[in-house]
């Protein structure tokens, strides 16, 4: 890997666009959501789905705005990123926990299954800061994963609740 690896400054137009993109899918799915409360709090498989969403799009704000912040240091951009994504897994664990348990337990299986993908973007958060604090694995190129994970988590969990779940 190379030193844009760890300079924050290297991935300036790159998180500009992040935060640019994620701002404007954030606002325009809070109010879908909004004008389909009813469905969202439908279930817990709705409630999760919509949250899910609306929480990597925020995620993805953050985070690119965490990165944009002129003149930091690595190392003070590693311990933020290690502290942000120690908050961003602590949430989402909480939060999968409560979802799995108002699940019919025929359905918890698959559904920790399918928040593992999820997981690999959250992790990868507190691996950047550690990469950027010890200046190895990478650094800056762990949030890459985290970025389209969380893009296409996003969207697929938008779909699913505004799109497909309407027809049902």
């Amino acid at each position: 890997m190379g030193e844009a690896a760890y300079r924050a400054a290297a991935w300036t137009a790159y998180y500009q666009a992040v935060v640019a993109a994620a701002a404007a899918l954030l606002g325009l799915l809070f109010v879908a959501v909004t004008f389909n409360v009813a469905l969202v709090l439908d279930s817990a498989k709705h409630r999760a789905r919509a949250r899910e969403a609306l929480g990597q799009l925020l995620v993805l704000v953050i985070l690119g705005a965490l990165v944009l912040i002129p003149d930091q240091t690595r190392q003070v951009l590693g311990t933020e990123l290690l502290a942000y994504g120690a908050i961003v897994a602590g949430i989402t664990y909480r939060l999968q926990s409560n979802t799995v348990r108002r699940l019919p337990e025929s359905e918890r299986s698959a559904w920790l299954l399918r928040d593992m993908v999820y997981n690999v973007g959250t992790v990868a958060i507190a691996v950047a800061g550690i990469g950027l604090l010890s200046q190895r694995l990478g650094g800056l190129y762990w949030l890459v994963p985290t970025v389209f994970i969380f893009f296409t988590w996003s969207s697929l969990n938008a779909w699913s609740l505004l799109v497909v779940e309407r027809r049902e």
